[in-house]
């Protein structure tokens, strides 16, 4: 009984160990070519109870882009919420817009990591973007848009809803009174 006691921990303590790479395709799989997103910007600093814009410009040369995984989770913490927002238009080789996502109302200062990607109709996934934001008291000096883009305020491709764990006892009740 001892041995096979011994044995178990074992098992589990080597799985604990053992990191596995993320499943990639293999490059003779790949179906056309995959999405890109060429460039992206949103404000690294937000005052908490406001709404972040996302901006993307992503381009597909087949034609097939047909949406964006977007991911939101704490820096430092083990929280985190995925979303898909598809294409309103379907399918298309570039889409120059802008996402949004409601800031909840925070009481000290957090940090959030946004990651994105495009996905194409194949299923391939563009290069991986990664914005670090900190949300709470910032100051009142805000990073100005760049001009590139001003022009695409009309163009919402979608909208990311998330709301992570209270930490306090209490803000749930002052949550769902609002």
């Amino acid at each position: 009984m001892r041995k096979f006691t011994v044995a178990l921990i074992a098992l589990f303590c080597a799985g604990c160990v053992v990191s596995v790479p993320p499943v990639q395709k293999d490059p003779s799989e790949v179906i056309g070519r995959p999405p890109e997103i060429v460039d992206s910007f949103t404000y690294s600093r937000i005052p908490s109870g406001r709404i972040l814009p996302i901006f993307v410009d992503a381009e597909d040369k087949d034609g097939d882009l047909v949406g964006f995984w977007v991911t939101v989770s704490q820096l430092g913490g083990n929280m985190f919420s995925r979303h898909y927002i598809p294409l309103k238009e379907g399918k298309g080789s570039r889409i120059v817009g802008f996402m949004t996502i409601d800031v909840p109302r925070l009481y000290n200062v957090e940090y959030l990591r946004i990651e994105m990607s495009a996905v194409d109709a194949e299923g391939n996934r563009s290069n991986m973007v990664t914005h670090s934001v900190e949300i709470g008291m910032v100051s009142s000096v805000r990073e100005k848009v760049p001009e590139k883009w001003k022009g695409v305020g009309g163009r919402r491709i979608g909208h990311i809803f998330f709301d992570f764990e209270r930490e306090s006892e209490g803000e749930e009740e002052n949550f769902l009174r609002r």
